[in-house]
């Protein structure tokens, strides 16, 4: 008896999402240079075949995973409500973050290892130029929440808010060590919560 349609394209989906993640965790292990098609297939559980069926090699691979499974890393945002105190917003943009992090590691060590690598070219840097309307979004929801928290450089502030919860969230993906990532991030919000109340 034939499969219905529905069951076919749920197959077909299921078979590209395992290729996509299989690639974020070889792509990010390796380094996107030294991972092959033949790694990739391996990762995902399937035939080097197959995943030349879904993908024409491994720039579309590179490029369907930044857009699909990265982007959505800094859209966390998005959500918050705009109505609540700063505070308790600069907490919940932390949390929301950290929550995605937990959960994809792999594709946070992806947009980190492609941010350093200088030697990419054509469609790398065409992916990564991609996430810049993701991050200008976070990066501008942060801004926001340090204006209404008074600071006095909200944009410098937010800058260097950002750059210790990378620093944060690099280490825990490094797992070089253990880090204690939810008081760091703790201690990161109430520092800057101390500071507003100071000003």
């Amino acid at each position: 008896m034939p499969r219905a349609a529905a069951t076919n394209v749920a197959i077909r989906e299921a078979a590209r999402a395992r290729i996509l993640e299989g690639s974020i965790a070889v792509f990010s292990r390796k380094g996107f240079h030294a991972a092959t098609m033949d790694d990739v297939a391996a990762s995902a559980g399937v035939s080097k075949g197959l995943a030349y069926f879904y993908f024409k090699g491994k720039d579309e691979l590179l490029s369907r995973a930044l857009q699909e499974r990265v982007a959505h890393l800094f859209e966390t945002g998005q959500g918050l409500d705009d109505d609540a105190p700063p505070g308790d917003r600069l907490a919940a943009l932390v949390e929301g973050l950290l929550s995605r992090v937990r959960r994809e590691p792999d594709s946070f060590r992806l947009y980190l290892s492609m941010s350093l690598d200088k030697s990419l070219s054509g469609a790398a840097i065409r992916a990564l130029r991609n996430l810049q309307g993701p991050l200008e979004r976070y990066f501008e929801k942060a801004r926001r929440i340090f204006e209404d928290l008074g600071s006095p450089d909200p944009a410098l502030d937010a800058l260097i808010f950002r750059s210790s919860l990378l620093g944060i969230f690099l280490r825990f993906v490094r797992a070089i060590e253990d880090v204690p990532v939810e008081r760091l991030c703790a201690r990161l919000v109430d520092l800057f919560r101390k500071k507003s109340e100071a000003a």
